[in-house]
């Protein structure tokens, strides 16, 4: 007989959806019940964690046997008849005499096994002695009854059957296998205790087949929560619910009664959902299960998932055995995770038993377990945990200071919200002293998150007053704040509101306002305004040695700009660099100027050295934006240094961090940083990249007045320079030029424009006027200005003035040039002298300068002069001798390296072992350069590699490939 599908369907229309969701087991049992009715007797054991839906499942198949004709018995084991002899087997002899009728030949036998289990005394002294009659009744109750229909059993909790029951199981199904329709479904529970071991592990070994109850999957888990709820549920919310409970049926239940009937709910607040049902029905198992599981999932709950087992066992009064073998029964009950750390498979369930304990309990749970991790020199991260759990204060120093090295922490993987709570919390139970350490240090962070915030917070704390020692880094955090975040002008008061309230209890309040004047508008200020500012300060003669330091940095900074006492500015630059506490100041602004003067004075490695330990502090105090502040030092050097892509991707990290945090695109440091990032951009031919960073830096119209957008104009009028509009880069840097004056900056290192200017003149065709523009910056750097501003004169001279004159400019500009770290500017001199030999006829010397020029600008990637360089060099070739450098620019990338090893001597042999290759690779190689060359193998090399510039020409471009 086949099963009605549409009549089984039609029964489980209305049960619960989970066993709807149940779809392929329930075709299963379906198939076990259509077998019986064939006449096919046996037995199925279907098993998972507690509420998977197991009973469940019993109860509708059950149903669903009823209505196809079937007799069906309930069977129902509990722990506690576990230990009476025949407990299960008394239950089944009752549904037996029920469904027989009063007459039938069986009842008789039924009647005696009955009485024979009535004897007390009997069973208690013997039970196996009984245990033929048992059998006897049961066999022919079962043959009668499997007479009239087929027999459907279902045993729940069959673990807690005792094995004399087992056994009746075992030889019913063994006396009706083929003489009978009778189904045995039963059910066990994942992990939990087994009355009878053996006796199962026969019974279970001999199932026709075993159904695991695993977690409903996404769409199942949808319908039951719509069931309930009553509404639809989208992928969201069932993703969700099925992360907290695993698809577990029961929590499911608990957790989407708990969800609230209007309003969407997202998946952070259904992670924090602990229904009591859910606690009260997993520790109400594990209470019958094991006492120290009980106590180990408790105490798990509380602490969070991966806690330390030695403190979990400590708190939980258990020892390490202890420990093991709950956890052992946790995971075999697929509560916990099989992973090396403690975890619960259902988040619900530890956010549930954590609900139901008491507060008092959990705050103890967490103080003693982070006191016990910092005795330990845990990771402040995992102690914080604990600490932000506890609801009490926090009374001891340590656990104040705990959170701020969490908070630091959380900032070095970029979570600054994080940081915020745990400052946030700190600065709750933080007194005295601590509570002012903890303020800035939020305020700090704040700048990250929330600058109105910071701002406020750093206003309170100048009017409640702080320590002397801590009134320089308040007033440099007022000055950052302001720098990076206050565009509007009610922030901009209420900042030097707050600065007044810091230093008017000071001899010399009038002078730390104008530092932070200093500090806060720096660039905007004109270099006299802040020498004189600085100057004032230090002769109030401060007693905060850090910002002394600041002043004298800043007041060197001004006067080098302006062009005076160079030699002393660059002296108290670097004796202020020496003081350790400026590079714990907030404020870059100091630093940043210090460096760059060191960059403009050619000290290179000591202004890379002391910016990254400026930036290695600012990292470790988690100051984000002063660290992005301070990496276009390192990019200028770079620059310099012809590492053009490293330059490029430090400004990049510059303005995304400005751009992650806020900080207006006026901002000078924002300005500074793209307006250097046009410049690397254009040196590297990338020019619609360029003009993307000009307009989305806002500068491609009228700008203010500042040092920064100083930078900003000479860097646009290079970018249309490149591009052929001559007219407006000219009068860009014409406006460079005149602002240069209003704000000062008169030192010959900041003369660049006037060279730019004499380049466009002479492109326009205007000689006169580049001529003397020329001869005039020329005359300005004589004596006055580094090697790097000298050279690069000289080349712009040589370039425009041309002739004679021009070449022996150009040659004193290379010259000059070698002996500077710019590689990039000798490149471009030695590009500008092969182009004025060419003119002059001698071809040999061009040909080695422009070589030069190719060599070195390939190296730092100058896209723009390698290119000039090539043509100028494919210019020469089509001349009479010049084959040999058309060869090698035509040669491609494996050519090169073969040719490279082939002069330097190595066999064939050798280079196709080093380049993993074929010899007979090689000898192609080999053969078709030697036809671009124009020459007819290896006895050549020597005379035609005799020359420098063509053995550039050929490893620098290899290397470069």
């Amino acid at each position: 007989m086949s099963v009605d599908t549409s009549t089984a369907n039609d029964a489980l229309r209305g049960y619960d959806s989970a066993i709807v969701a149940r779809r392929p087991e329930m075709r299963a049992l379906r198939q076990a019940l259509a077998d019986s009715d064939a006449g096919k007797c046996g037995h199925w054991v279907v098993h998972g964690e507690t509420g998977a839906g197991k009973t469940a499942l019993l109860r509708i198949l059950r149903e669903e046997a009823r209505t196809l004709g079937h007799l069906a018995v309930e069977l129902k084991c509990t722990p506690v008849e576990g230990g009476v002899p025949f407990a299960a087997a008394r239950k089944l002899l009752t549904q037996y005499g029920e469904l027989l009728a009063v007459n039938e030949p069986a009842t008789e036998s039924l009647c005696r096994a009955a009485e024979a289990l009535s004897c007390r005394k009997t069973l208690a002294a013997d039970p196996r002695s009984v245990l033929g009659e048992v059998l006897a009744g049961l066999q022919t109750a079962t043959r009668a009854l499997t007479a009239a229909a087929p027999l459907l059993i279902t045993v729940d909790d069959i673990g807690s059957a005792d094995a004399y029951s087992l056994d009746c199981f075992s030889y019913l199904l063994s006396q009706c296998d083929g003489k009978g329709s009778l189904v045995i479904v039963m059910t066990l529970a994942d992990g939990e205790p087994v009355q009878a071991p053996a006796a199962l592990e026969g019974l279970r070994s001999g199932a026709r087949g075993r159904i695991h109850l695993g977690g409903l999957d996404l769409p199942g888990t949808a319908e039951l929560v719509a069931s309930l709820t009553g509404r639809p549920c989208d992928d969201g919310l069932a993703a969700a619910c099925r992360e907290a409970t695993d698809g577990n049926p029961l929590f499911l239940r608990g957790l989407a009664r708990c969800l609230p009937e209007r309003g969407k709910t997202t998946a952070r607040e259904i992670a924090g959902i602990g229904p009591r049902g859910v606690a009260d029905h997993v520790l109400a198992r594990l209470a019958r299960v094991s006492g120290p599981a009980s106590a180990l999932a408790r105490m798990v709950a509380v602490l969070g998932d991966g806690a330390d087992s030695a403190i979990v066992a400590k708190l939980a009064g258990l020892d390490c055995a202890e420990v093991s073998e709950a956890a052992d029964v946790l995971v075999r009950m697929r509560l916990f995770r099989d992973d090396a750390q403690m975890a619960f498979r259902h988040p619900v369930v530890a956010v549930a038993i954590r609900e139901q304990t008491s507060a008092v309990a959990k705050n103890t749970a967490h103080l003693q377990a982070a006191e016990h991790m910092h005795r330990g020199d845990a990771p402040a991260d995992q102690i914080a945990g604990h600490l932000m759990a506890a609801t009490v204060p926090l009374t001891a120093s340590w656990a104040v200071d705990t959170l701020r090295s969490a908070a630091r922490y959380a900032l070095s993987r970029q979570e600054p919200a994080e940081a915020v709570r745990y400052l946030r919390r700190a600065v709750q139970d933080a007194r005295g002293e601590d509570w002012q350490r903890v303020a800035t240090q939020l305020a700090d962070v704040q700048l990250l998150t929330d600058p109105s915030a910071a701002i406020d917070q750093l206003c309170d704390m100048a009017r409640r007053g702080v320590a002397a020692e801590e009134r320089p880094h308040l007033l440099a955090r007022l000055a950052d704040a302001s720098f990076f975040f206050a565009s509007h002008p009610q922030a901009r008061r209420k900042l030097a509101e707050a600065v007044e309230s810091v230093a008017v209890s000071q001899p010399h309040y009038t002078a730390d306002t104008q530092l932070y004047r200093i500090l806060n508008a720096l660039f905007e200020l004109s270099t006299g305004e802040a020498r004189q500012l600085a100057e004032r300060y230090l002769a109030a003669d401060p007693q905060e040695g850090v910002l002394r330091s600041a002043a004298g940095v800043l007041k060197a900074a001004c006067a080098h700009a302006a062009g005076q006492d160079g030699g002393a500015a660059l002296d108290m630059v670097k004796q202020s660099l020496r003081d350790p506490d400026l590079y714990e100041l907030p404020n870059v602004a100091p630093l940043s100027a210090g460096t760059m003067m060191l960059v403009y004075e050619g000290e290179l490695d000591l202004a890379s050295e002391c910016c990254r330990h400026g930036i290695a502090v600012a990292r470790r105090e988690g100051r984000q934006l002063q660290v992005a502040a301070l990496l276009p030092v390192l990019a200028e050097i770079a620059q310099v240094r012809g590492q053009l892509r490293e330059a490029e991707s430090l400004l990049r990290k510059c303005l995304t961090t400005f751009a992650r945090y806020g900080v207006w695109r006026a901002n000078p440091s924002a300005v500074w940083a793209s307006a250097a990032l046009v410049g690397v951009l254009v040196d590297q031919g990338e020019l619609a990249a360029a003009r993307t960073v000009l307009n989305e830096s806002g500068c491609c119209g009228d700008m203010p007045t500042t040092w920064a957008t100083q930078s900003m104009l000479r860097q646009r009028a290079r970018a249309r320079m490149a591009s052929g509009e001559l007219g407006s880069a000219l009068e860009d840097l014409r406006e460079c030029g005149d602002r240069s004056v209003s704000l000062g900056l008169l030192n010959v290192e900041f003369g660049a424009w006037r060279r730019l200017a004499a380049e466009a003149l002479h492109q326009l065709g205007r000689h006169k006027e580049a001529t003397h523009m020329a001869q005039e910056e020329l005359e300005s750097v004589r004596g006055k200005a580094t090697a790097r501003a000298r050279g690069d004169a000289l080349r712009t001279a040589g370039m425009v003035i041309g002739g004679d004159a021009g070449l022996e400019l150009a040659r004193e500009g290379v010259r000059v040039l070698k002996e500077t770290p710019d590689i990039l500017a000798l490149a471009r001199a030695e590009l500008t002298l092969g182009t004025l030999l060419r003119r002059s006829g001698d071809r040999i010397a061009a040909q080695e300068s422009l070589a030069q020029a190719y060599a070195l600008a390939s190296r730092c990637g100058a896209a723009a002069v390698e290119a000039q360089a090539r043509e100028q060099l494919r210019a020469l070739g089509r001349h009479r001798g010049g084959r040999a450098v058309t060869g090698l620019l035509s040669l491609t990338t494996r050519e090169r390296q073969v040719l490279a090893d082939a002069v330097r001597g190595r066999s064939n042999g050798a280079i196709a072992d080093s380049l993993f290759i074929t010899r007979r690779t090689v000898e192609i190689h080999l053969t078709s350069a030697y036809r671009k060359l124009g020459i007819q193998g290896r006895k050549e090399f020597a005379e035609l590699f005799n020359r420098q510039e063509l053995w550039a020409l050929l490893t620098e471009d290899a290397a470069k490939k």
